[in-house]
């Protein structure tokens, strides 16, 4: 079955085919089947997921009942895109303009293997876990006491992290919303793609509480919700960076979908029983967050394991897990003061690099692994990203770089050899 549902999964879908769904049905024993539901993002999002099968299964109780099956009445999905093309696209650009003023460098997550993009495939893996009973207790009487939403303080904590991977009070992700206008009557029940993805910019000033980040946060979604339906790549084109503005996503999934279908099986005399129900979806991302709210939050680090390693998402985990403790016992706390290290990594730090001697390179080995060619690869690839910093100044990888080589022309033309 997982094979099955591997070679599924890769066939994927093509459009010139024509072919956007596929369900196959597995019989596992005399009365067990395994059901495998597959369809493109562009036919429906995963709100539509249980209106669907809620629908199939309601006419299949009908035929086993000798009822006509009577599906409810549907509101066109094209009622959707005639109320987006109504929309002002001249307002929704000056507000992302305005959202994007001043931001200058890339987001970036840490030991991203590079890979020839002509040559880039996915291979999908997922690291999980579980925010347990009592921090999601502390998290929620925190959201209240703040008036925030359990949603603004992990972007807020997601923020802080990408803060300090990047050196930067100012970085961007990308967050996925419903895209379901309350102008539409009935669009709860709409079938169709209304998902959208829109950047979030966490920038904190120097004197700034997470309690004020968060506020900060809530308050900028509240307005921004007017102009979510405005396409990523129209507000990209608006920035510096003109490409690449969002590289991976935050989902704050509001709707429980394994949960609901696993409900639509009981019933009566010819009811069966829905079990294991689990949605695998796959994005244009090389990494997303997903976060399933509940008595117990559930957060999914799904990632391609092509361009990031395990042990770096194991690592981010950690980050993101120890972040949002700060966040709960230090909710006053300046953002700069948060501490990402986890007391782990404090002690391999000082006392496992600091007991630890440097070894010497071979003459055959004098070009690998040697710093200076680090720092001339980091150079190439992210030259504004900072490098060093000491008490307030501060100096990127090209100017380290170029300083570098600075020096080294000196100590040759002083007769200076190796």
């Amino acid at each position: 079955i997982a094979d099955f549902a591997e070679r599924d999964k890769a066939e994927g879908f093509h459009f010139s085919s024509g072919e956007l769904m596929r369900v196959s049905i597995l019989r596992t024993g005399e009365e067990s089947y395994r059901f495998v539901w597959s369809f493109h993002h562009i036919l429906m999002d995963g709100w539509c997921l249980f209106l669907v099968v809620g629908e199939a299964f309601n006419t299949y109780f009908a035929i086993l009942e000798d009822r006509k099956p009577e599906p409810a009445p549907v509101t066109s999905y094209s009622e959707y895109i005639e109320w987006l093309d109504r929309q002002d696209n001249v307002e929704a650009e000056r507000f992302w303009s305005d959202y994007f003023a001043g931001f200058e460098q890339q987001t970036v997550l840490p030991q991203v293997k590079q890979l020839d993009s002509h040559a880039k495939e996915y291979e999908a893996d997922k690291l999980s876990f579980t925010l347990g009973h009592e921090v999601t207790e502390r998290m929620n009487k925190l959201v209240k006491q703040k008036q925030v939403t359990v949603n603004t303080l992990l972007q807020a904590a997601w923020g802080v992290v990408l803060q300090r991977y990047n050196n930067s009070r100012d970085v961007v992700f990308g967050s996925v919303v419903s895209g379901r206008s309350a102008d539409i009557p009935g669009i709860d029940k709409m079938i169709g793609l209304f998902i959208n993805t829109v950047p979030v910019r966490v920038h904190s000033e120097k004197d700034m509480t997470f309690a004020a980040l968060m506020k900060q946060i809530q308050e900028q979604a509240l307005v921004s919700r007017a102009y979510e339906t405005y396409p990523l790549y129209e507000i990209q084109a608006l920035t510096e960076q003109k490409q690449d503005l969002v590289n991976h996503i935050m989902v704050f999934e509001n709707y429980p979908v394994e949960q609901r279908m696993e409900q639509m099986g009981s019933r009566g005399t010819n009811g069966f029983t829905i079990a294991n129900a689990s949605v695998s979806e796959q994005t244009n991302y090389d990494f997303n967050i997903t976060v399933v709210p509940g008595d117990e939050i559930h957060v999914h680090l799904e990632y391609n394991a092509r361009v990031l390693e395990r042990t770096a998402v194991e690592q981010i985990r950690e980050h993101l897990l120890h972040m949002i403790e700060e966040a709960i016992n230090r909710p006053d706390a300046l953002v700069d003061e948060l501490e990402l290290v986890t007391a782990a990594e404090k002690a391999k730090i000082i006392d496992g690099f600091g007991s630890v001697g440097v070894s010497a390179w071979s003459d055959e080995k004098q070009s690998e692994g040697l710093f200076h060619a680090y720092v001339e690869e980091q150079a190439q690839l992210v030259p504004d990203h900072v490098a060093v910093v000491y008490e307030e100044r501060q100096l990127t990888y090209r100017e380290l770089n170029e300083r570098g080589n600075q020096l080294a022309r000196r100590l040759r033309n002083e007769g200076i050899g190796r």
